[in-house]
């Protein structure tokens, strides 16, 4: 058999193996969430200092965003988009928040 038989043999287990992986994330986050929250094993549900100023500050930006959906008039009245509900706009500078802040790319 020579190697390029062999690897054609080994791409359906590894799709298979990545559906499988798919398929049960779902259900393992639903059985997690489904058990009873007063049961946390003993383990502590309060958020340390940390935690808590990361999400104040997540919480703020998140709301400082202007999303926007519907017709949307890019600057300069180059365009007009259709954004549609499941979608947002952002402006160059909330853009720009997300790209430096968020996601941490040089301006």
């Amino acid at each position: 058999m020579t190697t390029l038989q062999h690897g054609r043999r080994r791409q359906p287990l590894v799709g298979l193996f990545v559906l499988l992986l798919l398929v049960a994330s779902p259900q393992a986050r639903a059985q997690e969430s489904s058990r009873d929250p007063s049961a946390n094993d003993g383990q502590s549900t309060q958020l340390t200092a940390e935690q808590a100023s990361y999400l104040a500050w997540a919480r703020q930006l998140w709301e400082s965003l202007d999303r926007r959906h519907g017709a949307v008039k890019l600057p300069n009245g180059v365009a007009t988009l259709q954004v549609p509900d499941s979608f947002y706009y952002l402006s160059p500078a909330d853009a720009e928040k997300v790209l430096v802040e968020v996601w941490g790319n040089p301006p």
